[in-house]
This record gives C-alpha cells, structure tokens and sequence, in this order.
C-alpha cells in the first residue's frame, strides 16, 4: 500500500500543466499557418484532383478529408493522408474500392511528388468513422455526396 502512495507524491511534482503551451494559443497560431500554407501550397490542386479522379474510378464517397500534415503545407517529408467513408456495404465493394484507391495512390505520386495514404471506412464503420472524426483537431473536408 505505500507504493501507490509513494507514486502519487512523486507524480505530483512532475506535473508540467503550468508550463506548458497554452492550447487555445497553439490552436491560433496553427490556424494562421495553416491559412498560409493553404495560399502557398497546392491543397486546391489536390483537392481537385482527388476529387475528379474519385468520381472517374466510381468510388461512392459519402465523406471525405483532408488531414494530417498536407494542411502545414509542403515541407520535406510530407504527405498527403486522406480520410474517406464509402458507400461500400459487401466484402466485394470494399475489395474493389482498395483495389481502386491502389490505382490511385500509384497516379497520385508521379503528380505531387508526395505520398498519398487512405484511411478508409465502409457503411457498417460509419459509427467508427464518426467517432475518429471527432478526434480529429485539423482536417478539411473535401469531398460530401451522398451514395447511391
């Protein structure tokens, strides 16, 4: 019993609350760059692309979204991570769709000489997708239809 004792004491002082960054001040100072790295970077061209090339490979998209450090802009390193939930209901559908994104992963690159990586839900995920959503501090919608 004085173990926990003893851990709780020692914890308490090394609790750095007080001097961290405050939150609200990080969010600001992230939305500012990230309103200026949308100016200076291709975040339209992507979106546009991806769009388009969604539509041309009939990938039923109900959601989609940016996230991750494309919102930062370009930087060594950097990729593009797209979050995405789909129409697909059957082991078949989802199949097709992975097959599909592959393709467009493989396009993708030559194009924005950065990485594109999915992170995909289906229709029985939808509560899964929602719930990461939440989670999620900086993503961009851009892409919002219903399926068929």
């Amino acid at each position: 019993m004085l173990l926990p004792e003893f851990i709780k004491k020692r914890s308490s002082y090394l609790d750095y609350t007080e001097h961290q960054f405050p939150q609200a001040f990080a969010r600001l100072i992230d939305d500012v760059c990230s309103q200026q790295a949308e100016k200076g970077t291709d975040i339209m061209e992507i979106q546009d692309w991806l769009t388009m090339h969604l539509e041309k490979e009939n990938l039923l998209v109900i959601e989609g979204y940016l996230i991750g450090s494309v919102l930062r802009g370009i930087f060594e390193g950097a990729d593009v991570d797209i979050f995405l939930l789909l129409h697909d209901k059957c082991p078949d559908e989802i199949k097709t769709s992975s097959q599909k994104l592959d393709k467009l992963r493989h396009e993708f690159f030559p194009k924005f000489s950065r990485p594109l990586h999915a992170l995909v839900f289906s229709q029985s995920e939808r509560d899964g997708f929602y719930s990461f959503l939440e989670g999620l501090e900086r993503k961009k919608l851009f892409i919002q239809k219903r399926g068929k």
